[in-house]
């Protein structure tokens, strides 16, 4: 593994890189703390949290390229975290279809009288 030396963007990507993972890695920890758990019940929660540590190892995976441009296994985990947000993609699709269907059920509902 060869460390390269780091210009001004290589400095600014990494900083901006560190500054995106410790603020995701607050949002999870902080977001289960909060929600005892209730997260992991909600598909809005899962949503969420799956989001979030998908940026999370984003962030990981930009600021391992700017350290060490050559690490083994790169490609694979690049392209695991790649797949994981197209997958998330459709998750967010799923989240929104059944927002729209509950909200379409809470409309064709009588009105109380």
């Amino acid at each position: 593994m060869i460390v390269h030396q780091w210009d001004f963007g290589d400095v600014v990507t990494g900083v901006v890189a560190l500054a995106g993972l410790i603020s995701t890695g607050m949002f999870v920890i902080a977001y289960a703390r909060r929600s005892g758990g209730a997260w992991s019940r909600s598909e809005a929660g899962r949503y969420f949290m799956i989001h979030h540590a998908l940026l999370a190892a984003l962030f990981l995976l930009i600021l391992a390229n700017r350290i060490v441009p050559g690490w083994p296994g790169r490609e694979l985990v690049t392209s695991a975290i790649l797949a994981g947000f197209v997958l998330h993609t459709f998750s967010a699709y799923k989240l929104l279809r059944t927002t729209d269907t509950e909200r379409q059920d809470h409309d064709s509902d009588p009105a109380p009288r």
